[in-house]
């Protein structure tokens, strides 16, 4: 290896030539040693090799890292722990084939999508009365489940103030067809007769209580507890 130093008239007129490739400028670090820049923007060579014999490196006078590029070509080097790639990931589903609103479970070999699954919108309670009643039988309605609702019935009541009825009975109306639901048989005045549920009732169903051998102008009760589950939201 040839080395030649040329001196001009100034410092940033040094040169050093190695091997015939001529390095400008040259500086002097804290040690009053001769340092070589070299050719390369900020002092750094560039070598492009597949295999390097250098002296063993040490960690006072060295430093090796590493520059890593994305698929794009953009340059991160590997000292920098603040690096943001934003990356375009594709998502796709395999099973099912295809990305489905709602629940789906597996039946026979197919994908099938689920039922709703009971939910909460609204506590349901109502009462209905009549304080002039008929002599006989006489029925307390309900009114109907209103739409895009499913209503729950945990229990209904039914009862004479004044005087013990002969039966009380339990009807539903479910799309139109009027269901005999329950049957209480004979009750004393002022005591309910209650029917155990869950009853489920859809948009426009309704549920009554009959009570048979009334006096005239007995006061009558019904009365039904639950909630309502909105089906559309």
């Amino acid at each position: 290896m040839d080395l030649a130093v040329a001196l001009g008239a100034v410092t940033a007129g040094l040169t050093v030539t190695i091997d015939g490739r001529v390095y400008r400028p040259v500086a002097v670090n804290a040690s009053a040693q001769l340092v070589i820049v070299g050719p390369g923007v900020g002092g750094a060579h560039v070598v492009t090799a597949t295999d390097l014999d250098i002296r063993n490196l040490t960690k006072a006078l060295d430093e090796l890292y590493a520059v890593l590029r994305t698929d794009a070509g953009a340059a991160y080097d590997a000292r920098d722990r603040n690096w943001t790639v934003t990356e375009t990931v594709p998502v796709s589903q395999a099973t099912p084939d295809s990305l489905r609103v709602g629940v789906y479970g597996r039946y026979s070999g197919a994908w099938v999508r689920q039922p709703l699954a009971f939910g909460f919108s609204a506590v349901y309670a109502e009462e209905v009365s009549n304080v002039n009643a008929a002599a006989g039988t006489n029925t307390l309605t309900s009114a109907a489940v209103p739409a895009n609702t499913l209503r729950v019935i945990q229990g209904i009541s039914g009862k004479d103030r004044n005087t013990g009825p002969a039966n009380v009975r339990l009807h539903t109306t479910i799309g139109g067809v009027i269901r005999r639901a329950q049957y209480a048989g004979a009750k004393v005045l002022d005591v309910d007769a209650i029917f155990r549920g869950p009853f489920y009732l859809a948009a426009a169903d309704t549920w009554s209580v009959l009570l048979d051998g009334c006096a005239l102008n007995d006061d009558i009760y019904a009365n039904a507890w639950g909630y309502d589950m909105t089906l559309n939201l």
